[in-house]
């Protein structure tokens, strides 16, 4: 008898268990599956209590398949939603490339400018001492004492063609030695129309005055550019107010890039000038030191190929002679291609039709900033 409560007990417990969890996972109990506490449960009341929670879990499960299906359908849309995000991304970021590849920023190129006038200024070095082998490689030539930089004071100078005393009195070989020069940089300077201004170059006396002049035209042009180029970043700034934003844009770009032509035109015309009177200089500082009087017009110094300083106008002339009748017999050592290569480096880069219809929009130009 011990044993039979001690077994009734147990499997009551058991029940009450499994009912609590079945009551706490949202089970309907069935009422025929209530058992009276104390009661022995029946075989059919243990089998209808297995079927309800069978039933419940069914319904459970039959739910977690619908959400199921709910959540794969959402992840193939925000999958669908990423490639296309990725690939608008993509042709973003090949627009913006393409864009920092075929324009040049009108901020960078006010940045680059100062520099690019250097190199222009320094180009003689280059083609004084490798490239002009026909006549005009004067190793650090100082005309009237020389001169410092641009818009300094320098003493007056004297036409290439008077570096050759021994041909002075030739008149048919004046006209001769000025044809090589004119010819060498109409062939890769110049534009034509322009050979007569050239020719006349030779033969023009350089004062301090003259030089200050061309370098107040290069100050008003730089200035009028950077005016210009505010004009436009004031432009992008604005709101988008559609072709009447276009429109201005447009014209103060055709603005600026007349201007940089204007700019690059008279960069190379006055370094062309500047070589022909004054040949190829050795450093401001060695200018500036070996100052002579500005009213002598002769060459005073001159430097070899070994760097050695060659003082005086008589063995001037002579050095001079020498080296010129060496070149005229010697055979070129520099190609046309590797000079026009070199001043190709040298020009200020422009803004083409294209290009000027490139940029539409604020956003798009902000994005080239970054």
């Amino acid at each position: 008898m011990g044993k039979d409560r001690t077994h009734k007990g147990m499997w009551q417990t058991r029940m009450d268990q499994y009912t609590a969890q079945s009551s706490g996972a949202g089970l309907q109990k069935d009422p025929s599956s209530a058992l009276e506490k104390g009661a022995e449960p029946t075989g059919a009341q243990i089998l209808a209590t297995i079927e309800s929670s069978r039933h419940a879990m069914q319904t459970q499960i039959a739910a977690i398949s619908v959400d199921a299906n709910l959540l794969r359908a959402d992840l193939r849309v925000v999958a669908e939603r990423s490639v296309a995000t990725e690939k608008q991304v993509t042709c973003l970021q090949s627009e913006m490339d393409t864009v920092k590849a075929s324009m040049a920023i009108p901020e960078a190129k006010t940045h680059k400018l100062e520099a690019r006038v250097e190199d222009a200024e320094g180009a003689s070095t280059y083609l004084g001492a490798q490239a002009l082998n026909r006549g005009i490689v004067l190793w650090g030539l100082h005309v009237g004492g020389g001169g410092g930089r641009p818009g300094d004071v320098v003493g007056p100078a004297i036409p290439l063609w008077r570096l050759r005393p021994d041909l002075l009195g030739d008149p048919e070989n004046k006209k001769d030695f000025q044809d090589v020069l004119v010819g060498y940089f109409h062939t890769n300077w110049s534009t034509a129309g322009t050979r007569g201004l050239e020719r006349e170059a030779l033969k023009v006396v350089i004062r301090g005055e003259s030089l200050k002049k061309t370098y107040g035209i290069w100050e008003r042009l730089h200035r009028e550019l950077t005016r210009q180029e505010e004009v436009l970043a004031a432009i992008q700034r604005q709101v988008d107010s559609g072709d009447a934003l276009e429109a201005d844009c447009l014209e103060v770009r055709g603005r600026i890039v007349d201007l940089w032509d204007r700019l690059e035109n008279y960069v190379h015309r006055n370094y062309r000038q500047r070589l022909f009177r004054e040949g190829d200089r050795s450093g401001h500082m060695l200018a500036w030191l070996l100052r002579q009087e500005r009213s002598i017009p002769i060459i005073q110094m001159l430097r070899d190929s070994s760097g050695e300083r060659i003082v005086g106008q008589l063995r001037v002339n002579a050095h001079l002679c020498e080296h010129l009748r060496v070149i005229y017999t010697s055979p070129w050592t520099v190609g046309e291609t590797q000079i026009q290569e070199y001043l190709d480096d040298l020009r200020l880069p422009r803004l083409t039709a294209a290009q000027l219809f490139f940029i539409r929009s604020p956003i798009e130009f902000a994005l080239l900033e970054l």
